[in-house]
C-alpha cells in the first residue's frame, strides 16, 4: 500500500514541477514584449518622414519606419513630415525594434523615445498613412483608429482638400529619359474624354470609366483643352 502512495505523491510532484515549467514558459513569453527586444542607436540622418540613418557600433544603418507610409519629396506635407521626425529623434539616442529586413539590405523596425513611439506619433498627428497592406502586427489595429481620428480632425495632411497616398504618388510617378541620358519624374493625370475634365493620382474620379486620356504634365492636359477637375483641383 504504501509503495501506491509514494508513487503517487511522486507523480503529483512531478506534474507540479512540470506545471511550474509551463507557468514560468507562459510569463516569459508574456513578459517579452516589455523587455525592450532590440537595441539602440543614435540617430544621425533623417532621410524622409519615415526613413532614418541611426549610428550603432559604429556604423550607419538605414531604418525604415514599419507599418507606416509618410508622404514623399515632392508631395504636400512630405518636407512637414520629414521635420516632425528630425524634430522628435534627429541627434538623440533611440530604441529600435527589428520587425523586418528591407529588399535591398535596410531595416523595418519600431523607433521608440522616451517611450514614445515615432510610428505612431506621425499618423497620430496626421503626418503618416498606416500601411495597411503591410501593417499586420497588433499595433496596427490601434494605429489605423489613430489615423481615423487625424482624418477626422483635419490634422497635417488632412487638411488637404485630396491626400494623394505615397503608394499611388509612387506608382504614378514615371521615368523619362532625358537628352543628357538622366531620369527625369513624372506624375499622370488622367482624362475624361467624355467631360474633358482632366484628374490627379488620388481623385475619386481619377480612374473613371472615360479617364482613358493620360498626360505627362499639368500643362499637356491645358493645352489639350482638358478643364482642372473641381474636386481635386490639380
Amino acid at each position: 500500500m504504501w509503495a501506491f502512495v509514494d508513487q503517487d505523491h511522486e507523480q503529483r510532484k512531478d506534474g507540479v514541477k512540470r506545471l511550474k515549467k509551463i507557468c514560468y514558459a507562459v510569463s516569459f513569453l508574456l513578459l517579452a514584449p516589455c523587455l525592450g527586444w532590440g537595441w539602440q542607436g543614435k540617430v544621425v540622418r533623417v532621410t524622409e518622414g519615415d526613413t532614418i540613418t541611426i549610428l550603432r557600433e559604429a556604423k550607419n544603418e538605414t531604418i525604415r519606419l514599419y507599418g507606416v507610409d509618410c508622404p514623399e519629396r515632392g508631395q504636400d506635407f512630405g518636407q512637414n513630415a520629414r521635420q516632425f521626425t528630425s524634430d522628435m529623434v534627429l541627434g538623440k539616442k533611440v530604441d529600435v525594434q527589428k520587425v523586418s529586413t528591407e529588399q535591398y539590405g535596410g531595416t523595418f523596425g519600431i523607433v521608440s523615445i522616451d517611450g514614445a513611439v515615432l510610428n505612431l506619433e506621425l499618423v497620430k498627428f496626421g503626418y503618416a498613412w498606416v500601411y495597411r497592406q503591410h501593417c499586420t502586427k497588433k499595433e496596427c489595429y490601434a494605429w489605423c483608429q489613430l489615423e481615423d481620428e487625424a482624418k477626422k480632425e483635419k490634422l497635417g495632411l488632412w487638411r488637404l482638400p485630396v491626400a494623394i497616398p505615397p503608394w499611388e504618388f509612387r506608382s504614378y510617378r514615371k521615368k523619362e529619359k532625358t537628352a543628357q541620358g538622366g531620369e527625369q519624374s513624372i506624375l499622370v493625370y488622367h482624362g475624361d474624354v467624355s467631360n474633358h475634365f482632366f484628374h490627379a493620382p488620388g481623385c475619386e474620379d481619377f480612374n473613371c470609366g472615360n479617364c482613358i486620356a493620360v498626360f505627362k504634365t499639368r500643362e499637356a492636359a491645358i493645352r489639350a483643352r482638358y478643364s482642372p477637375c473641381g474636386k481635386c483641383n490639380p
